[in-house]
């Protein structure tokens, strides 16, 4: 008969059920919570690249427009490079590289290098007319542990 009456009681079953309930409601808001934090920090971190990223190509865009203006001929800027000053495998990585090069005017956080590639193939090897010159222009945005690197061709014929 002890037997019986412990099958037939159900008194607390309920009581069971909602604490099993209620650790199922608490490991999904544990789980929501820490999905949302995560979420939150790759927003953080692209809103980053992407500022470090703008920041550099206005360091490159202020580099070509410097480069436009400027007397390459005769007078070019101090911060441009000849052949062969950028190494691009070791040079844009390297903190000492971009500590040595000239700080964007309009931004900052910015520095921007230039180097002298060469002539453009098929230009000109009359020397009474104009030769194409070509140039890369690199920018570099490094802050709050994020940097982006960009690098841009340019051409001048003179």
């Amino acid at each position: 008969m002890g037997k019986k009456t412990i099958r037939k009681n159900q008194n607390g079953s309920v009581l069971v059920l909602g604490m099993m309930m209620l650790v199922l409601l608490s490991l999904l808001g544990i789980a929501v919570v820490t999905t949302s934090t995560i979420e939150v920090q790759i927003a953080a971190n692209d809103r980053l690249y992407k500022e470090n990223l703008y920041d550099s190509e206005a360091a490159t865009m202020e580099g070509a427009q410097t480069l436009q203006n400027a007397d390459l001929k005769n007078a070019p800027p101090a911060w441009l490079m000849g052949i062969g000053a950028i190494n691009e495998a070791n040079d844009m990585f390297s903190d000492v590289f971009w500590n040595n090069t000239v700080q964007s005017a309009n931004v900052p956080e910015a520095r921007l290098a230039a180097a002298f590639q060469g002539y453009a193939p098929g230009s000109s090897l009359d020397l009474g007319r104009s030769r194409v010159h070509l140039y890369s222009i690199y920018g570099r945005c490094q802050r709050n542990n994020g940097a982006a690197i960009v690098r841009v061709g340019y051409r001048k014929a003179f």
